[in-house]
């Protein structure tokens, strides 16, 4: 992952950072050989790594995959590559629930209880997804000593993750 200071997006850049773009593909094919060009560049580079999936109305015109999965062994990235996105996921996170939200199938006000059964938590029945979303729902951390003791591989699916959060206040 690279930042990257910019320009304030109200500002113009001076004519002389300007880049031109380009006119947009004409073919989902040409889109595709651009695209792929672009990320066989930066790979090469060892400026990404990654995969990509391009694809107009559920049917894709671009699946490959980019760069070093490991770059110690220089084992590359493929298509089945797991990657560890961190903290970046509660970005997705907040998308998709603004997205059920959007579409009328739930509310930032439903109590996690009522989302979540299966948690079974202390903090269940007083803690809203909007709360939860805001991290402003009181609730406690689930690292300490439990999950130190934890080996990592036992900790593959959602519900290898609920004994953290059950007994948290």
């Amino acid at each position: 992952m690279r930042i990257e200071t910019v320009d304030a997006p109200w500002r113009s850049p001076p004519r002389s950072r300007m880049r031109r773009l380009e006119p947009p593909k004409a073919t989902d094919a040409e889109a595709a050989a651009a695209a792929d060009e672009f990320l066989r560049g930066l790979a090469s580079q060892d400026e990404f790594s990654g995969a990509v999936l391009l694809a107009r109305d559920d049917t894709p015109f671009l699946e490959k995959a980019y760069g070093l999965a490991e770059r110690e062994f220089k084992v590359p990235v493929n298509l089945e590559t797991r990657f560890n996105l961190g903290s970046i996921n509660k970005i997705f996170t907040r998308t998709a629930i603004a997205q059920l939200a959007a579409a009328g199938k739930l509310s930032c006000r439903t109590r996690s209880e009522n989302t979540c059964r299966a948690t079974a938590a202390l903090y269940a029945d007083r803690v809203t997804i909007l709360q939860l979303l805001n991290f402003s729902s009181g609730m406690g951390d689930i690292f300490g000593a439990k999950w130190d003791a934890t080996p990592r591989e036992r900790l593959r699916t959602l519900a290898d993750y609920l004994p953290f959060s059950k007994t948290i206040p």
